[in-house]
């Protein structure tokens, strides 16, 4: 791994159920008021506890934002404003200019609140009304495009989607990209807002307690779902001259490569992100003075979490879930509990498992419903997904002996293997030889049936289409380089999402039972097709989902190069889209399918397909074009096929024919 510069936190806020700004929050958690309170989201009768944010019903949008509108995004709004935060991003816009500053955001369920909505108020023909026609809030990187929208930055963008680990995962990139000099700070954040989708999601899986929850405790009967929104502003400690004094000095990001909505009953995928944020923070066990648990008060998840820990740390660390005061915020929760843990190292206050009365038996662990008071010089916190997604963050008080690396990285690495499907094309010998003639035969244009035989056969007749396009092309990149799929991490990137199943669940919920498969609904995370790549492969190392809308191609290469140079291992980036669901057709012109996987490997002289540099550059450049108009409207409609442009350059070299750097 590459030598780490010392990546200090300039400055954070949050809101949520139990306040709105983290003064309000500290206010709670010092008096263990909790934020939770009956369900009373419109259109849903379910019985069960929620931590919503009041605050949400209050805010109005100015006329000229319309655009923007949706729950999450008032959220955001909402987040953003408060403590000085804003002024703290001022100063480091000055002193680095707006296009230096990145903005890497975690969701889980973006906008969809709003395509909910906007579903309820369909016309006679089953169309969209004109206010809901909103592209850059009905898709999964809604979240990243409203803030540099409201903060008017330039930087490179993208959101996580790797369900309940995606605003963890946020400081592994952010660290990630100053390490490698391609900012020079960033607004990492988190937001996930109630809706009907989430609620009768988890109802599907019979996870919904009708109780307050009780993380831990013998008498824990499942989840409450909560709202929130939270951010941070990271640079290198050498950079600026104010910053809290608390810096992320490790991650460790894992697959359980075992089930979609189930966690490894070993906690198998947990333990290697929790060994992996030690390794990097050079730190033993012994060391972390304080651990914030993922702790759902789900059966399965505490009793497996918390005898992994017990197993680990014994009872050298403070542990505790902070659920009982904010719920579970799914995407929002990393960040949430992230700060927390922060807010705990600065001011010595430990929470409490709020709820608790007795700790399961059954569970070896210690922990106290109480809050406790203690000097910590490293926290921890856990965050663990659908898809079998694992984050471990530790943060700790900065020291002044990390030696700074201000030379810039070369991000090169090379090209193991492709793998592509399309209009016309099922393989890369096919897809070459399309951009090279510059013709797509309309008799071909019907898009085969991906076959990703690495699926198990009762898990792929359950696969959105998607899902078996993405780890179609994975496995045939895999098998041209020859590598062992436990040794590769994985980037899967999407525009779009799977607007079929948002769909479903959409009219679903619109009727009166709103009974969803939980099948579709574990189907329905961003990041399904990591998911199942994993399992079917096996593999437990760093999978990642992002979404930057039409630059998701640019961003994917973007976080899997930097990963491959950084950690010094095989990275498989994959981007995909289908074709839009009808009802999306009125918002996205995607009308035919794409997916395509490289799988990229550190520079070592041996044989490769091609070798490939990521450089900063000033020069947009043009767009590629093709004298065949389907080739030119994938490209122009669907985001994964933005790749074209790259493709064509390395069919061009392999051709011998000239070529240019392809611009993303």
């Amino acid at each position: 791994m590459v030598p780490k510069q010392e990546i200090v936190i300039v400055d954070y806020e949050a809101t949520c159920a139990a306040g709105t700004g983290i003064k309000a929050i500290s206010a709670a958690i010092n008096s263990q008021t909790s934020g939770l309170r009956p369900n009373d989201i419109e259109h849903s009768q379910l019985s069960t506890w929620i931590g919503r944010v009041g605050d949400i019903d209050n805010y109005s949008w100015a006329d000229d934002q319309l655009e923007w509108q949706s729950r999450n995004n008032a959220l955001i709004d909402i987040g953003l404003s408060q403590g000085s935060l804003l002024s703290s991003l001022a100063q480091l816009k000055a002193q680095f200019g707006s296009a230096r500053i990145g903005v890497v955001m975690g969701s889980s369920t973006s906008s969809i609140d709003r395509s909910e909505t906007a579903y309820r108020e369909l016309d006679e023909q089953g169309n969209l009304a004109h206010e809901f026609i909103q592209d850059k809030v009905l898709n999964p990187h809604a979240p990243g495009l409203f803030v540099a929208h409201r903060l008017d930055l330039d930087g490179p963008n993208m959101t996580i989607n790797t369900a309940c680990s995606s605003s963890a995962k946020v400081f592994a990139t952010a660290t990630r990209w100053l390490n490698a000099g391609i900012v020079d700070a960033v607004l990492v954040g988190g937001a996930d807002t109630l809706c009907l989708s989430v609620l009768h999601g988890f109802h599907s899986l019979q996870l919904i307690s009708e109780s307050p929850c009780k993380p831990f405790d013998a008498r824990r009967d499942g989840i409450n779902l909560g709202e929130a929104a939270g951010f941070a502003l990271l640079a290198k400690a050498g950079s600026v001259s104010q910053h809290t004094g608390i810096r992320v000095s490790g991650y460790g990001e894992s697959s359980d490569a075992h089930h979609m909505s189930h966690p490894h009953p070993d906690g198998e995928g947990a333990r290697l992100a929790i060994e992996q944020a030690l390794q990097q923070a050079n730190l033993q066990p012994d060391n972390i003075d304080y651990i914030n648990l993922h702790g759902t008060a789900s059966r399965a998840n505490d009793h497996i979490e918390g005898n992994l820990i017990g197993k680990m740390f014994g009872d050298t660390a403070l542990a505790s879930s902070t659920k009982g005061w904010t719920g579970h915020t799914l995407g929002a929760a990393g960040i949430i509990e992230s700060i927390l843990a922060i807010e705990a190292l600065r001011s010595g206050i430990v929470p409490g498992t709020l709820h608790l009365e007795s700790v399961d038996p059954d569970i070896a662990i210690r922990m106290s419903a109480h809050n406790q008071t203690a000097n910590l010089q490293h926290v921890m916190s856990n965050s663990f997904g659908f898809g079998g997604n694992n984050a471990s963050l530790i943060f700790s008080r900065t020291t002044s002996s990390m030696v700074q690396q201000p030379q810039p990285l070369k991000l090169e690495c090379e090209l193991g293997g492709m793998g592509v499907w399309g209009p016309g094309f099922n393989d890369w010998a096919r897809l070459k030889q399309l951009l090279l003639k510059d013709s797509i035969d309309d008799a071909t244009l019907e898009t085969s049936t991906p076959k990703p035989e690495v699926i198990p056969a009762n898990e792929r007749r359950r696969a959105p289409l998607p899902v078996r396009a993405a780890v179609d092309v994975s496995w045939q990149a895999l098998q041209q380089s020859g590598i062992p799929a436990e040794q590769v991490a994985c980037v899967f990137g999407s525009g779009l999402g799977d607007t079929e199943i948002t769909d479903y669940m959409c009219r679903v919920l619109t009727t009166q039972d709103k009974q969803l498969s939980p099948t579709k609904f574990h189907n329905s995370v961003h990041n399904a097709a990591a998911g199942y790549w994993t399992i079917s492969t096996h593999c437990m190392k760093s999978a990642n989902s992002i979404a930057s809308y039409q630059m998701s191609a640019g961003l994917a290469l973007l976080e899997g190069i930097t990963q491959c140079v950084l950690h010094n291992e095989p990275v498989l980036i994959t981007l995909f889209d289908t074709a839009a669901h009808e009802t999306y057709r009125q918002i996205f012109a995607c009308e035919h399918s794409f997916a395509a996987a490289l799988l990229i490997k550190p520079i070592s002289g041996d044989s490769s397909l091609a070798k490939m540099c990521l450089t900063e550059s000033a020069y947009a450049g043009a767009e590629p074009r093709w004298t065949n108009p389907t080739l030119n409207k994938l490209y122009q409609d669907n985001p994964a096929a933005k790749l074209l442009g790259l493709l064509d350059t390395i069919a061009r070299i392999e051709a011998g024919a000239p070529a240019e750097s392809s611009i993303l």
